[in-house]
């Protein structure tokens, strides 16, 4: 039986919610990705994903793209917005050497349990959202990871037992 891992990345291993501005480079389709600092040590991560991968393991992302929230409504972002953000997620992957087996970048609010085919694999997603955790494992094989503060490392190994 094969077994997959996710890891989201906004708030999980990017930094973007402490990054000033944020929401407003959103609103104005100002690029941010690729800049955003890690919120976990990247050695550390590189390490565990490398690790997992000789367990066996498919290391992958799966992370929402922005909307623009402008109050009182929700704007969809461009599409050239859009292509550049999975650029940016992308660019930031490589620019901290992750070795990553798949990348699903969703449009904000699509559900996380759906990016990948149910195949009988196990499948752990690592996110900061409970309310993402708890509809991934309302599905037969989904196991969630609920991180925060940067506890993302710590997290899986504990939950992996190793």
């Amino acid at each position: 039986m094969e077994r997959k891992i996710f890891l989201d990345m906004d708030g999980t291993i990017a930094n973007l919610y402490q990054t000033e501005g944020w929401m407003e480079d959103f609103e104005n389709e100002r690029p941010i990705f690729a800049n955003l600092q890690p919120l976990v040590d990247i050695g550390k991560l590189r390490e565990l994903c490398q690790n997992l991968k000789k367990e066996g393991f498919l290391v992958g992302i799966i992370t929402w793209l922005p909307v623009r929230i402008l109050q009182p409504e929700v704007i969809p972002i461009t599409r050239n917005y859009r292509i550049r953000c999975i650029a940016d997620k992308i660019a930031w992957i490589r620019k901290h050497g992750l070795d990553i087996d798949e990348f699903h970048a969703l449009d904000y609010g699509t559900p996380k349990e759906n990016a990948i085919p149910e195949d009988g694999s196990i499948a752990i997603l690592v996110d900061d959202n409970l309310e993402i955790i708890t509809n991934w494992e309302k599905k037969e094989g989904y196991f969630g990871i609920k991180v925060e503060n940067g506890n993302t490392i710590d997290k899986i190994r504990k939950f992996l037992g190793i």
